[in-house]
């Protein structure tokens, strides 16, 4: 299973307030490159609540490249024809859309995966399928709200849902998820 995890953090409510991102390059279940990058997010209004979770400041980023510097230097060679995961991806790639709007880059083509839809198909009863539940759940340490820290845990829990499913020990086998304006991957 190949795909690159993604994760955003953001400094505020709004969706294009990008102020860290984390991806993990996965190559048949194994990580084979991550990085994380702080980001100047257009406004540098930082909630509270939000640098109580994630712990940046806009001191930290006040010298770091703005999302298109990091889009053009780095990111798109990461994203635009891969297929994407991320857990709640929802948030994700919202959070990506609304920015690359706010910086008039045009959509890149991508497919992408929500595992958190996964695991509730995959597991269901759980409760809940939040990063730091299915984390002690499954024994794998991580810093919840830290991109680099919570794409490393994404990549060992898909690689245990994708092992259940290669030994078709589940009975689920669908499609995972739809969505609007991006192709979507299916596990079978």
């Amino acid at each position: 299973m190949n795909y690159v995890a993604l994760d955003f953090e953001t400094a505020n409510h709004s969706r294009s307030s990008i102020c860290s991102v984390g991806i993990a390059v996965v190559e048949d279940g194994n990580v084979v490159e991550r990085g994380s990058w702080l980001v100047r997010p257009p406004d540098l209004n930082f909630h509270p609540f939000f640098t109580r979770i994630h712990g940046i400041r806009a001191e930290d980023v006040m010298d770091e490249p703005d999302f298109k510097e990091l889009w053009t230097s780095v990111l798109k060679d990461y994203l635009i024809g891969k297929t994407v995961l991320a857990h709640n991806a929802s948030f994700d790639i919202n959070v990506l859309r609304y920015t690359l709007d706010e910086y008039l880059i045009p959509h890149p083509q991508l497919s992408y995966q929500c595992s958190v839809i996964i695991a509730r198909k995959t597991w269901p009863g759980l409760g809940s399928y939040k990063l730091n539940n299915l984390a002690r759940r499954f024994g794998i340490s991580f810093k919840h709200h830290d991109a680099a820290e919570g794409l490393i845990f994404s990549s060992h829990f898909n690689y245990r849902i994708s092992m259940c499913y290669a030994s078709e020990r589940l009975p689920y086998s669908g499609p995972i998820i739809t969505c609007i304006s991006f192709l979507v991957s299916c596990l079978q």
